[in-house]
């Protein structure tokens, strides 16, 4: 049984993992090491504390942010996907991580050693799978197959952390081919994995409307609870950013949000 204080480390440390917060140190993973289990570790306990959280808040300021029937279809919805991936890679579909292994020690060009080059593999990764992200939801928006696995998180009429949990079936199979490439440049699976990881785990806590705009500018660089409402608002082809919102002021695709309106 974990004592208190485990608690309160364990805490600390998947909080700042949820909003990316990691060195390039702890991310300067070589080929041979195991690929982490942040997901696993903290990411899923920390997406319910932090629904938790909210929830609790709401129930003060914005009552109604949350209803039990929308929750549970959130919930149920980001579970069945997850069981869905694991079915898939048995039966042999390349999903994620096995397809981008499978690239690297077959066709890589160059090789990376993490542990020599910390800060070029923490910049390259975390660039490279935060761009293909953009690509990959900016792809899922404008094709009618891509809108048919990502549809079903756009769905809910409510916009709250559990919102996030809202995913689609078939959507990973639409991925691959946007991150894939990186493992031509040899950035080993392990790094990339922990990268990936963190960056599905903070695109989490913006989906909330307790959060206004944020200050000191950072609306210009990362991705926000603003941008990302008017991504949640119909028509909703906006704002595809995963954690920097740069990609879309650079590709025109960037909308700000003048007026809030409950409306998703």
């Amino acid at each position: 049984m974990l004592s208190a204080t485990d608690g309160t480390l364990w805490l600390a440390d998947s909080t700042r993992k949820m909003f990316y917060l990691m060195t390039p140190q702890e991310l300067a993973l070589r080929d041979d090491e195991p690929e982490p289990q942040i997901l696993l570790e903290s990411g899923f306990p920390m997406f319910f504390i932090m629904i938790v959280v909210e929830a609790i808040i709401a129930g003060r300021l914005r009552p109604g942010l949350y209803r039990l029937n929308d929750a549970i279809a959130s919930t149920l919805s980001g579970t069945f996907q997850q069981v869905a991936i694991v079915a898939m890679e048995l039966l042999g579909v390349y999903l994620g991580m096995a397809s981008y292994n499978y690239i690297y020690h077959n066709y890589r060009l160059f090789t990376i050693d993490a542990s020599e080059h910390p800060y070029v593999t923490y910049i390259c990764c975390l660039l490279g799978k935060d761009f293909g992200y953009y690509l990959y939801h900016r792809y899922l928006h404008e094709y009618h197959i891509g809108w048919s696995g990502h549809n079903v998180h756009h769905s809910g009429e409510d916009y709250n952390m559990g919102t996030a949990l809202r995913q689609g079936v078939m959507q990973p199979l639409f991925g691959p081919p946007f991150y894939c490439w990186i493992a031509f440049f040899g950035l080993s699976p392990p790094a990339f994995s922990a990268h990936a990881q963190l960056n599905t785990l903070y695109m989490f806590w913006f989906h909330t409307e307790l959060i206004d705009r944020l200050p000191f500018g950072l609306e210009y660089i990362f991705n926000t609870p603003m941008a990302h409402r008017m991504h949640h608002r119909p028509p909703g082809n906006c704002n595809y950013a995963g954690m920097l919102i740069i990609w879309d002021r650079m590709f025109g695709t960037y909308e700000h949000e003048l007026v809030r309106k409950d409306l998703y």
